[in-house]
Parts: C-alpha cells; sequence; structure tokens
C-alpha cells in the first residue's frame, strides 16, 4: 500500500517480504516524457506494464528459478505481488541514481524502461523481458510511422498456436532440458523425432491443401513466403511445400534468402549498432 501526504514529494510503499514489512521510499517526483514535458511518476504504470509483459507469455512462473528468484515468488505469491516487488525494485534502482532526485533531471521514459529491463533480467526473468522488449519495440516502430497499429503484433505469441504444443512437449516430458536428457538415457529419442516429424509433414499437407483450395477458386497465387528465425527450418520447409505443389502442377521458382549474406565487415548494422541477419 501506497503513502504519502498531500504536497509531499515523496511516497513510500509497504511491501511484505518473509513476513516482515518493508519501506520502498520514492523521492521522485516527475517523469521526462519523449516530447520533454514533465509529468507526474507513477509507479502504477510500471506494475501494469511488468504484468502485460507476463500475461502475454503465460505469467510469471514461465521464469522461474530456484536459488535465483525463488524468494521474489515466495513474498510474491500471485502474479499480482509479483509484479509489485519488481516494480518496488525497479523504483529502488531509479532512486539509487542521484540525478533523478534533482528537479530539473527526472528519469526519463526511456531510462525507465531501461530499468524495467534491468530488474527483469537481474532477477532471472528472461522470458518477461523479451515480452517487454517486443512491447516496446512495437511501440517505438509504431511512433516512428514504420508499421501501423494495426501490424503490431505485441510479443508475437500466437497462443493459438504455441498452447498445444507447450501440452504436447509438457505429455512427452520434452518440455525442459533435463527431460531431453532423460529420454536421451531411455533411448526413446528416435520415437520422440519420428512423431515430431509425422506432426511436421501433416502441417505441410495441410498448408499444400489451402494453397491448392486457393487456386481452385480462382485466386492468382504468384508468391508464397515462408518466414521464421534462424535454424526454424524454413528451407526445408520450402522445399517440401514446393514438391507437393508440383505434384499438384503447380511451379514456383524457390528464392533461398540464405545466399544474401555479406561478410561481417560489410555487414550493415541496425539502430543499436548489432548486425541484423534477417533482413535481406
Amino acid at each position: 500500500m501506497r503513502s504519502g501526504a498531500p504536497g509531499c514529494s515523496f511516497a513510500t510503499h509497504q511491501i511484505c517480504y518473509n513476513g516482515r514489512e518493508m519501506a520502498v521510499l520514492n523521492r521522485i517526483g516527475k517523469v521526462r516524457k519523449r516530447s520533454h514535458a514533465l509529468v507526474t511518476f507513477d509507479q502504477d504504470r510500471i506494475f501494469h506494464a511488468l504484468r502485460r509483459a507476463a500475461d502475454s507469455v503465460g505469467g510469471f512462473a514461465q521464469d522461474y528459478l530456484p536459488g535465483v528468484n525463488d524468494r521474489i515468488f515466495a513474498a510474491g505469491g500471485t502474479d499480482d505481488g509479483i509484479a509489485e516487488m519488481l516494480s518496488d525494485l525497479v523504483v529502488v534502482c531509479l532512486n539509487a541514481d542521484a540525478r533523478h532526485l534533482v528537479t530539473n533531471f527526472p528519469p526519463t521514459v526511456e531510462e525507465i524502461q531501461d530499468g524495467v529491463l534491468h530488474v527483469l533480467t537481474s532477477n532471472g526473468f528472461t522470458t518477461v523481458a523479451d515480452s517487454y522488449t517486443c512491447f516496446r519495440w512495437g511501440h517505438h516502430w509504431v511512433r516512428q510511422g514504420a508499421i501501423r497499429e494495426a501490424q503490431f503484433v505485441v510479443n508475437g505469441y500466437l497462443a493459438e498456436f504455441m498452447e498445444p504444443l507447450l501440452a504436447r512437449n509438457h505429455k512427452h516430458e520434452c518440455d525442459t532440458v533435463e527431460g531431453l536428457n532423460e529420454i536421451v538415457r531411455r533411448e526413446r529419442l528416435g520415437s520422440l523425432i519420428e512423431e515430431a516429424l509425422d506432426r511436421f509433414e501433416s502441417w505441410l499437407d495441410d498448408a499444400a491443401r489451402d494453397i491448392i483450395a486457393r487456386t481452385n477458386r480462382g485466386d492468382e497465387i504468384r508468391m508464397i513466403w515462408i518466414s521464421g528465425p534462424s535454424s526454424s527450418g524454413k528451407t526445408t520447409a520450402t522445399v517440401k511445400l514446393t514438391d507437393r505443389l508440383r505434384r499438384e502442377g503447380l511451379e514456383f521458382l524457390m528464392l533461398n534468402l540464405d545466399d544474401y549474406f555479406w561478410s561481417l565487415i560489410e555487414h550493415p548494422t541496425d539502430w543499436i549498432d548489432d548486425r541484423n541477419y534477417e533482413t535481406p
């Protein structure tokens, strides 16, 4: 529960840790927006951003690490409680920078977002941090006009597609490295791979049927895109799909974008001076 008398330039936030009440003192009153306007600092915005990021990946439990963040889980209890504790840690980090306590030098929105990522990654919440980063840069691209709001797909996690896969992995006990190691020890890896390949071939059959159905309806399909991260099987899927379509009388020329890489010294960098190998 936050408290602060009217007119005070600071507020305290009571949290419970291992059964003890602790007060987080915040002396930051303002935030500098990207327009350079000053607005009132509101910790609730940090809390809700953390909850959105966690909710989009199935909750903070995705990042539970015994010996790393188990005390945060024990103290926070629920996702609300964990988000509250993490937002408190962000406030602590912000107040630790003496610059932010000077009226004319409040933290910027970007500095607060950097602080959120620092707290998440420092406490083992890497999945939630990745989701938060996707939200952050997606909104940046919308503001810059690079994409429309309707094109912003949040963190790209397609729950209707991913949840059945996760359920399958849990069922086959291959959802963790420890589980995979145990499968190898029991000499069950071959059957697991065969089952996965059968599912892959079935998906390709479905994709080919969808394309054939569209052409039969009169759609003029001139290009098919297969996209995904590095080493996700794009080339293999393209070859297999092209073979299926060829058997149905459709001819496609495969353009393999693995061939566009430049030598390292010539390769262009992106906005954070990192080499972007995903964009032709």
